[in-house]
Parts: structure tokens; C-alpha cells; sequence
């Protein structure tokens, strides 16, 4: 039996939306800011603004970030993402280096 169309957008829109709010949560940032307002929201009247600006500004990155990823997706060659992933697999190595570095300076330095 076939499904209707629109049954299936629903479906698929619903599913994107969970989808996008399941980034959002995993951002560090996002959650933190979260935090932060929900705390403010508690003790000051005026927190509702900050509440909206940290939404929005979640929401306005991952539209920005998702359609960069989807316009360049499309003209990068595979060699491309293979030089690409390695280079930000490289960035990530020296970025916890760098951290543990400083870490294991604080604790026997």
C-alpha cells in the first residue's frame, strides 16, 4: 500500500527537526549558554531576551553551517575530502596534544 505525500514529508520534516535539535544539544557551547540563561531566567526578570538570543543563535549557525556543508559537498572531489579529513584529523591530534601538554605542565610544573 502507498503512502501518501505529504504523510511522508511529515515524516521526513519531523525526523530533520529532531534531527537539528540532537546537533544543537551536542554543541558544548549551545548547552552551556543554555545553562547560563536558564540560571539567569531564574534570578532576573530580563532573561527571556538572552533565552531567545542564545535560540537563535544556535539555530542561525547550524543553518549557516549545514549549508556551507552542503554547497561545498558538491564541488569537492573525493581527494579532496580525503585531504580535507586528514588535515582536520591532523588540526584535532594537535589540538589535544597541545591541551595535554598543558595539562600535564600544570599538574607537574
Amino acid at each position: 500500500m502507498l503512502q501518501d505525500a505529504g504523510a511522508i514529508d511529515s515524516v521526513r520534516l519531523a525526523r530533520a527537526y529532531l534531527s537539528a535539535i540532537a546537533l544543537g544539544l551536542t554543541n558544548p557551547l549551545t548547552v552551556i549558554l543554555f545553562l547560563a540563561a536558564l540560571h539567569a531566567f531564574s534570578t532576573q526578570a530580563a532573561a527571556a531576551p538572552l533565552i531567545a538570543g542564545v535560540f537563535v543563535g544556535s539555530a542561525v549557525w547550524w543553518t549557516m553551517l549545514s549549508t556551507i556543508v552542503a554547497t561545498m559537498r558538491s564541488r569537492l572531489t573525493p581527494r579532496m575530502l580525503s585531504l580535507s579529513s586528514r588535515f582536520a584529523s591532523l588540526m584535532l591530534l594537535g589540538l589535544g596534544t597541545t591541551m595535554l601538554l598543558r595539562i600535564a605542565q600544570r599538574a607537574f610544573g
